[in-house]
């Protein structure tokens, strides 16, 4: 049974030339019927924000929504104006043959239309339509299907289309960090608790691998080590991708790249004997290859499957020929997270509170600085009580305002102080000294946090007033960038929920605008990405993510969420850019890659997806 879909999906029209007429309805194509003209042209008309869809209940009982009855009553502009749904079943696609194609509009069963007048009668909504059209056939009732929406005048088919599941509500602002004595940053990708830390720093080092081996060379991963100075910084978050070159059975590359990743953390453990968080995806290295054997006289294998271009490398003299690209692609990519190092103490409950006020008698704001920090520690593990800071007192002057800020940002981060109490204590700090960069930063990324729930932080130009102001105080003019992003897209969400539909193109036109000022990371984009999106841009946040899709360390939410906009562009099925994204896919995430083609209510985007002959092709790879 498909539930209801309707807050969570993007209508993507598909006029098809499809299948299994039911000829007990006769509904015939209308698109080129000058009867269909009117409606046709109304729905282009339709403000990209006004959604309509099908939705089938536990019952069986069928409904069509609409969420503005303004709209309703543009689109059916008469009484011969009705809905019907096209239920397509899952029995429908395999690859043993190909969905058989017929020369009806829709591909499955469908129950008759239902008109203006009932749906009028039979709405269950008070500010747009709900009304229930009809009930599920008995023949579906054990199947799994989705509904097609099916808009026609009289019995003519002026519209056709399915729906292709994308979460759009899940939009974030960029992320700002806090400054501290460097930004601090949190890891917003994680929701699980247990994954959270903060970090200043995220380097990458990337280390080749001999063929057939897991042994790496100490000079080039002691010159990486040794660049970074990682002395002098915590590991917080170690995450390694560790790629074999594709020639080979799978099972015995996977096991060769996990032994390499293992390798690669027992290098770092000197620096850091207790890596708490660390991952290690193991891969063939298809998207490189692909790469490296475009235009060259091996350009031909890129029309054959994987298990065939395997096949052609137990030819060694191929094998011999390819060796200098195969070797490019053995290699480990590693992401760390930093945070720089405290002076490490074994301190006594007591001799945290003398040591503390001792550096403050002396003055020593970065020994206090350090001492505060490590405390706040104690308290995050539970091994000091949170109000053992009341004892750890900061006199409120301005030549103690980093010892104040620095406790507020970790108390925050840490999920010891709510977002409120953090902004008075910052507000009380700027009092004593107003032109406080960090100061002033972390008062901006606060309010344009608290922003999302509390409207009024936004009215007049207070705001955006002191964001421009960081600019002279010397914070970079990026940071900057990001924060009038921010409250760009706040605005613009303002301006949606009053139906100030120019006000709101206005300001995303402004955020593009930004965007291109800035070098985005991959968080950046996917979280700009998601809000394009939730504003039906999915043009936009499809060419920000493009460029990063044939990097194998890009990303893999970034990544995936691409996928899911690649749907709303079959245009483009088969093209460069599709079959990297797909690859890189299948390499990081097999599974979720598959889910995608899951019907709605199984958590995919579509099954309807298989009706293209280029995505069942890569369904049937590597998925089947």
């Amino acid at each position: 049974m498909v539930l209801f879909r309707f807050g969570v999906v993007l209508a993507f029209l598909i006029v098809s030339q499809a299948l299994i007429a039911q000829k007990t309805i006769p509904l015939i194509d209308g698109s080129e019927d000058s009867e269909c003209v009117p409606c046709k042209a109304m729905i282009d008309k339709k403000p990209k924000e006004v959604l309509f869809g099908i939705y089938t209940k536990s019952n069986g009982d069928v409904y069509f929504t609409m969420d503005n009855i303004e709209w309703f009553h543009k689109l059916f502009a008469n009484d011969e104006i009705g809905v019907s749904a096209d239920f397509v079943v899952e029995d429908r696609y395999n690859c043993n043959q190909p969905p058989e194609k017929k020369n009806t509009i829709y591909k499955g069963i469908i129950i008759p239309p239902v008109y203006k007048k009932r749906l009028l009668a039979n709405n269950e909504s008070g500010n747009g339509i709900n009304s229930k059209i009809g009930t599920l056939p008995a023949s579906l009732k054990d199947k799994t299907f989705e509904e097609n929406l099916i808009i026609v005048s009289r019995n003519k088919i002026c519209y056709y289309t399915h729906f292709v599941n994308m979460v759009r509500s899940d939009w974030d602002l960029l992320p700002m960090g806090l400054f501290a004595d460097t930004l601090i940053k949190s890891n917003a990708f994680e929701h699980d608790p247990k994954e959270d830390f903060t970090y200043s720093k995220k380097i990458e080092i990337v280390i080749p691998f001999k063929k057939g081996t897991s042994a790496y060379s100490i000079s080039e991963l002691k010159s990486a080590s040794d660049s970074l100075n990682l002395k002098k910084f915590t590991i917080q978050k170690i995450e390694i991708r560790s790629y074999s070159s594709i020639e080979g059975p799978e099972n015995i590359n996977i096991d060769l790249m996990k032994k390499r990743g293992d390798a690669m953390i027992a290098f770092l453990r000197p620096y850091q004997s207790n890596i708490n968080r660390s991952s290690v995806l193991a891969a063939e290295n298809w998207l490189e290859f692909f790469a490296s054997i475009k235009g060259t006289e091996f350009d031909y294998l890129k029309n054959l499957s994987k298990s065939e271009i395997k096949k052609q490398l137990t030819n060694s003299a191929l094998a011999k020929k390819l060796e200098p690209l195969l070797a490019n692609e053995r290699k480990s990519v590693a992401v760390l997270y930093l945070l720089p190092k405290t002076i490490q103490r074994t301190f006594t409950t007591d001799e945290f509170l003398l040591s503390f006020k001792k550096a403050l008698a002396s003055k020593k704001i970065s020994e206090a600085r350090s001492i505060q920090l490590e405390a706040i520690e104690q308290i995050r593990q539970e091994k000091l009580p949170l109000e053992y800071l009341d004892k750890m007192e900061v006199p409120k002057s301005k030549e103690f305002i980093s010892l104040a800020n620095d406790r507020v940002v970790y108390l925050l981060l840490y999920d010891l102080v709510d977002k409120e109490e953090s902004l008075v204590r910052f507000l009380e700090m700027r009092a004593l000294d107003r032109k406080n960069a960090k100061v002033n930063y972390n008062i901006c990324a606060l309010k344009l946090e608290l922003g999302i729930w509390d409207k009024e932080i936004l009215k007049g130009k207070e705001l955006i007033d002191e964001i421009d102001a960081l600019l002279k105080m010397g914070i970079d003019k990026s940071l900057v960038q990001r924060m009038e992003i921010n409250h760009h897209i706040l605005k613009s969400r303002e301006y949606l929920n009053n139906f100030q539909y120019d006000e709101k193109d206005s300001v995303m036109e402004e955020i593009r605008d930004l965007y291109d000022l800035i070098e985005p990371t991959d968080e950046e984009i996917y979280s700009l990405a998601k809000f394009y999106s939730y504003h039906y841009q999915t043009g936009w946040a499809f060419d920000i993510i493009k460029p990063r899709i044939q990097a194998i360390n890009v990303d893999e939410n970034l990544l995936f969420y691409y996928i899911n906009l690649l749907f709303y562009h079959p245009s483009i099925y088969g093209s460069e850019s599709f079959t990297a994204a797909i690859l890189n896919a299948v390499n990081l995430n097999r599974l979720r890659y598959c889910s995608f083609y899951q019907p709605h209510d199984f958590g995919g985007a579509s099954m309807q997806l298989l009706e293209h002959d280029e995505l069942r092709k890569y369904w049937c790879q590597s998925c089947r």
